[in-house]
């Protein structure tokens, strides 16, 4: 969805009263990329590394794609699993606090429930719903072979 179309939807909550509108993220001034920090090169986090405080301990890296990095992780808190998304090096600030009210405004069986916004040291992540099921590429895969459009 473009930002202007999620400007001007607004979605009901539970209790019938209107959410208000998202608001989209301030004009770039200038490039709109991050400052400079080391390259990553793999995956930033391994199995068994503790982020956020030792708040989450990570138990794999489910995919990496353009915008970044997706782990699965156990929130040690609460006792459950979570999907962690970390954005690559270069991305805009702000981009990940859009796309988690953007989210957070959805309420759909196909739209991961965001759990929070968090930091470790100065990475920014985002805490979701661990959604088990086919990826995007597993699908293709799938339709390419059954002759599925």
């Amino acid at each position: 969805m473009s930002p202007s179309i999620l400007e001007t939807r607004s979605f009901d909550d539970d209790d019938g009263r209107p959410t208000p509108p998202i608001q989209s993220a301030p004009p770039a001034r200038g490039p709109s990329v991050a400052p400079p920090r080391a390259p990553t090169v793999g995956p930033r986090w391994r199995p068994g590394d503790r982020v956020a405080d030792g708040a989450f301990e990570v138990m794999s890296c489910l995919g990496r794609g353009g915008m970044g990095e997706v782990y699965e992780a156990r929130d040690l808190a609460l006792s459950r699993v979570v999907a962690i998304k970390v954005l690559r090096d270069g991305i805009a600030p702000g981009v990940l606090q859009f796309e988690a009210r953007a989210l957070a405004a959805c309420r759909h069986p196909g739209v991961a429930t965001v759990h929070s916004l968090g930091r470790d040291g100065d990475l920014e992540f985002l805490v979701m719903e661990r959604i088990y099921g086919v990826t995007l590429s597993g699908l293709i895969a799938q339709r390419q072979q059954s002759g599925t459009p």
